[in-house]
């Protein structure tokens, strides 16, 4: 190829760049805490749109122990609306994810929860930034479980069958199913979108340290210029507010948790209870009611 057409080549590769949005996919774990740094990336981009893996139906091996035992190669999961509403959201087209509900406008930033990162040969060729959350094995699980076994303990209790039995029951059946199988499957996961990723976040750090760290690499790699308007999601927050909603709708959510519990609280330990409800929180820390409502009042101010 000569000059001439290197340089052709460049310009044409620029105008497309500049005709489409720029896709920041986001992955780790269940439990890394994808969904809150796409949250905050969103808002310190300013003008992004947020897109989730989460609400579109996906496609896998009809035998998902044998895909295990065969490698669990990612290129098997298969997401036809995902990707084509995203190839759409991309290209400027507004779209509505199935399980979302809300429509999705095009943006210049496309911030996406993509758990696999670009390991999905079906989707990499739509993101121009993978960036992996890398997380302990034991605080992922940790989160995941404090989540869900919450999330299922107020079920039964709205359906007026919750009993030390049945909660016991799915506990120890959500224990067995991860030694059984799904911790080989999130170490299979996790190496395989190691190696296709960009950019390696510490999961530790807390949720504005790895947001910075993604839009400072997304401004590098689009020259797009970011306005960083670190938009703040208004919610009604309560005391089945998790760490994550709060810190989504209030960035100086930090200095109101140590001011109204009269103790230090570290980025690093609200990074760990981001799955953790308000209620379980003050509960593990011995808060009482006065504290809790006050707490609240002061993250619901504007």
């Amino acid at each position: 190829m000569g000059s001439t057409d290197r340089v052709r080549k460049k310009t044409e590769q620029r105008a497309r760049r500049k005709a489409s949005a720029f896709v920041i996919a986001i992955g780790g774990i269940s439990g890394a805490g994808k969904s809150v740094v796409v949250e905050k990336v969103a808002g310190m981009l300013g003008e992004a749109a947020t897109f989730n893996y989460d609400h579109y139906p996906n496609e896998i091996p009809p035998d998902p122990y044998r895909w295990l035992k065969e490698g669990m190669d990612l290129n098997l999961i298969k997401t036809p609306q995902f990707t084509a509403d995203l190839h759409a959201l991309k290209h400027g087209e507004a779209v509505r994810p199935p399980n979302g509900g809300l429509v999705v406008h095009p943006a210049p930033f496309i911030a996406v929860e993509e758990p696999f990162a670009r390991a999905r040969e079906e989707v990499s060729g739509l993101i121009d930034l993978a960036v992996y959350i890398d997380v302990p094995f034991e605080i992922a699980l940790a989160r995941k479980w404090l989540r869900e076994f919450s999330a299922r303990a107020e079920s039964l209790e709205e359906r007026g069958e919750f009993s030390y039995e049945s909660f016991a029951g799915f506990i120890y059946e959500e224990m067995f199913l991860y030694l059984l199988t799904r911790r080989d499957e999130y170490v299979s996961w996790h190496y395989q979108a190691l190696k296709n990723c960009d950019l390696v976040l510490d999961g530790m750090k807390s949720v504005d340290a790895l947001a910075e760290e993604v839009v400072e690499a997304a401004r590098r790699e689009s020259g797009v210029a970011v306005r960083g308007t670190d938009r703040r999601q208004r919610i009604a927050l309560t005391a089945d507010s998790s760490v994550g909603d709060i810190l989504k709708s209030r960035p100086d959510a930090r200095e109101v948790f140590a001011r109204n519990a009269g103790i230090p609280v570290g980025e690093s330990e609200l990074a760990m209870a981001t799955h953790m409800t308000l209620r379980q929180v003050a509960g593990f820390l011995g808060f009482g009611r006065d504290v809790t409502d006050a707490l609240l009042n002061e993250l619901n101010e504007d």
